[in-house]
């Protein structure tokens, strides 16, 4: 899996045009601190919600599009990752996944999708 997104980030770092690619960013760093909870051991964390993605314009026809996220692949609900664990609980989510990773061929009056979109 690790393979895969290094293939990833190496192809858009490959990419020459860069008035081509569109990277885009969302990071959101929270800290928790949970301590007045019934029944639950307190627990403070330092967590984590970021997706990062990238589109190229390969032609006026041709689009490729691709975004990684944190968090549990199919539950989003929980977005986030557990960055550091201040308390002795088990460690929270670190789960990263490719979210969307297609490209986009455009003729006249007809678009073709393929690879994975949500």
């Amino acid at each position: 899996m690790k393979k895969r997104y290094l293939l990833i980030v190496l192809s858009f770092l490959c990419v020459q045009n860069t008035e081509a690619l569109d990277l885009s960013t969302n990071v959101l760093l929270r800290y928790e601190n949970e301590t007045d909870q019934i029944n639950l051991a307190p627990r403070k964390r330092l967590r984590l919600i970021a997706s990062v993605g990238a589109d190229y314009k390969l032609s006026d026809n041709t689009m490729f599009i691709g975004q990684v996220r944190t968090g549990l692949k199919n539950k989003q609900n929980v977005p986030a990752i557990t960055v550091q664990q201040f308390t002795d609980n088990p460690s929270g989510d670190k789960d990263i996944y490719v979210s969307r990773i297609f490209t986009k061929f455009t003729f006249d009056k007809l678009a073709v999708i393929a690879g994975k979109s949500p």
